[in-house]
């Protein structure tokens, strides 16, 4: 009797057990390589088979549990700021495929990093052994995903020479290669926060994956392995060759041994350690495969760029994921339903200036992402024409069914002006039952389920017969080196113009730039921008602008110009006016680098300007003579063109005092 009711008490104990590990919360980080075979998740060693009843029990959903995936890896994961090259990471779109009971944490991958740099590199693996620590004492539950290999294949001579401190080799050492030492840069470096008097472990790339893995599941985490998305080196028949699948068969010079198979020694490393793998290699060799034979690998890769993924890339990368995401007992339920996506890779087109009756063709992609059935509509305003083929016809209206096979196509945007005036307006995209997006592109504009596309152009005239050529400058600066926002009209009154004006920018003052002492045809003297002392052009004072109130940018770091912060130029026509150039001077000064953005429009309002062809960023010191020509720029009588100067604050330093330099700000035409 006793047994009996000791062994009811066993089970009940063993029931509860159960239970109480169904209801732990959950993250996930990941870092990840692929290999060249798709293969099944990995079942964890020394578990038993589950009767029906079990598996019913484990795959229900708790839909208050939390789950935190962790993503480590490179620039194939990481999260890219829009840019015009639509480069995203495949850890940026990922959270979309889950529901809301997941959250996928991709701050900690970052370009560069290898298996072995993003394990030694302060703020990298010690900062997601630290979120994974906070999970879990708030209850929940981590995967990390790990996906690396890239950039372990590095040849000694790349990203200079101790780079190859942050290689390794895929599953074989050469002799002595753990006790060789490499020398760092510390101050060109990718990895900061490493001590380059330090050698790490010359470990293995399968090495360092086993000490991700234990140190996450020492930490109560889950790690998932990710052997690594191919690079786009086909064969003559458009298959992935090896190395593009990440096996090095050849060594490199200088080195004894070739690398190895990466995606192979990802995938025993996951056997070995009893953890999930999933093999991207194999995966995306195949969608990548069926996308060359299609002839649209560059709307899945970075045109030019046999490694980095646009948006649709990233998007199917994701997919791929999933399906090894859909064997992880704990993960399984919680994908979502695969959103479908319309993308449009340009948010504006600026045309410039053209001669009525001549033409110019500019294009942008348009992809698609699990759009079945439907079609796209694109219309052009006045002005322009669309085609999906250079030199083919063009409409006004085009129309583009997508299916499932459907990877994307090239639109080209013919730009025909008739009329001397402003074309500006905007190209309207729509799809039967998707809304487009931008994907990793600059945004333009969302009214609705309409994306628009601005275009800007103007027609452009030659020249005025019987006109007087005019010329408006401003100075910046007076004849005793003081700034001064006044200008000069020649011939006097052929134009009206305004002193400049200063938004959310204060004048600092004048001061003497770019003198240097050197010879120049034997004889020493003193330069300043290649013009001796005194030679006839010889711009040796600029005016300095600084921000409003003390000189600290309210500019974002990495060349973000705020709307409200520039200085603003003015013409004004009496009567019809051509503007054929514009020309200045830039520079920066004091703590930092400042760069510009130049636009003009001939709207008050300064709606749909034009940004100047020769727009740039300058280092401290460093100046620039910054012009447009042959503009043919029309403006009506009584109208007025407006110039801006918008500073751009590019340099990562506490003080943000740095200076847009700027003078001889000249505007030259032509008036009847």
């Amino acid at each position: 009797m006793k047994r009996i009711v000791l062994e009811k008490l066993k089970k009940s104990i063993f029931a509860l057990a159960a239970l109480s590990m169904l209801s732990m919360a959950g993250t996930f980080i990941s870092c990840s390589d692929s290999d060249d075979e798709e293969t099944p998740a990995v079942t964890k060693e020394g578990s038993e088979a589950k009767t029906e009843k079990e598996e019913g029990n484990e795959e229900s959903k708790d839909s208050n549990e939390k789950i935190s995936i962790i993503m480590c890896g490179d620039s194939i994961t990481q999260t890219y700021a829009a840019g015009d090259k639509d480069q995203c990471g495949w850890g940026q779109e990922l959270n979309a495929f889950f529901d809301s009971n997941v959250t996928v944490d991709n701050s900690i991958s970052r370009g560069g990093r290898s298996s072995k740099s993003f394990y030694y590199e302060d703020g990298r693996w010690n900062k997601v052994k630290e979120l994974i620590k906070a999970n879990t004492s708030a209850g929940i539950k981590t995967y990390v995903f790990i996906n690396f290999g890239h950039n372990d294949e590095s040849k000694p001579n790349e990203k200079g020479g101790y780079f190859m401190s942050y290689a390794s080799f895929a599953d074989t050492n050469p002799e002595g290669w753990q006790t060789t030492t490499y020398t760092k840069d510390p101050a060109t470096s990718w990895v900061s926060g490493y001590n380059p008097e330090t050698n790490p472990n010359n470990l293995t790339y399968k090495e360092f994956l086993g000490l991700y893995i234990d140190e996450a599941k020492e930490l109560g985490a889950e790690p998932v392995i990710i052997s690594p998305f191919v690079r786009l080196y086909t064969n003559s028949d458009g298959t992935i060759r090896e190395d593009g699948a990440h096996n090095i068969t050849s060594a490199y010079s200088g080195e004894a041994l070739a690398r190895g198979n990466y995606a192979a020694a990802a995938k025993a490393i996951a056997a070995e350690k009893g953890v999930s793998f999933i093999d991207l290699t194999a995966k995306s060799k195949a969608f990548v495969e069926a996308s060359v034979k299609a002839k649209k690998q560059d709307f899945m890769y970075i045109q030019g760029d046999s490694t980095h993924e646009r948006t649709l890339g990233a998007l199917k990368i994701c997919e791929a994921v999933i399906e090894g995401v859909k064997e992880i007992a704990g993960l399984k339920n919680h994908v979502a339903d695969t959103k479908a996506r319309v993308l449009v890779d340009a948010g504006s087109l600026n045309f410039g200036g053209l001669t009525p009756n001549f033409s110019d063709i500019k294009s942008f992609k348009v992809s698609a992402f699990n759009a079945n059935d439907g079609e796209i509509t694109i219309t052009a305003p006045t002005g322009y024409s669309l085609s999906e083929a250079q030199d083919g016809e063009f409409t006004q209206t085009l129309k583009i069914s997508t299916t499932s096979s459907f990877y994307g196509t090239t639109v080209y945007v013919k730009f025909e002006p008739t009329e001397l005036v402003e074309y500006n307006d905007k190209l309207s995209i729509t799809h039967t039952n998707i809304t487009p997006d931008f994907g990793t592109s600059p945004a333009g504009t969302i009214e609705g389920k309409n994306l628009l596309v601005t275009l800007s152009g103007f027609g452009k005239a030659s020249n005025i017969v019987g006109g007087t050529d005019v010329s408006v400058t401003w100075p910046m600066i007076d004849d005793k080196n003081k700034y001064t926002g006044v200008y000069t009209v020649s011939p006097e009154n052929a134009v009206m113009a305004r002193e400049v004006s200063l938004v959310g920018l204060e004048a600092a003052s004048a001061t003497i730039r770019g003198v240097v002492t050197k010879e120049r045809n034997g004889v020493a003297g003193r330069y300043y921008d290649g013009y001796a002392e005194g030679e006839a052009g010889c711009p040796a004072y600029i005016s300095r602008l600084q921000a409003a109130g003390g000189g600290t940018w309210p500019i974002n770091d990495g060349g973000i110009a705020l709307p409200d912060v520039y200085a603003q130029f003015e013409v004004a026509a009496g009567s019809s006016l051509v503007i054929n150039k514009i020309s200045m001077i830039l520079g920066s000064s004091g703590t930092g680098a400042v760069g510009w953005i130049i636009k003009y429009s001939t709207d008050k309002e300064f709606s749909n300007p034009v940004a100047l062809e020769k727009d740039g960023v300058n280092s401290n010191g460093e100046y620039k003579t910054v012009s447009i020509e042959d503009m043919g720029y029309g403006i009506a009588a009584g109208k007025s063109l407006y110039i801006r100067v918008y500073p751009v604050y590019v340099c990562n330093t506490p003080t943000k005092k740095g200076q847009l330099m700027i003078d001889s700000v000249k505007v030259e035409g032509v008036t009847n």
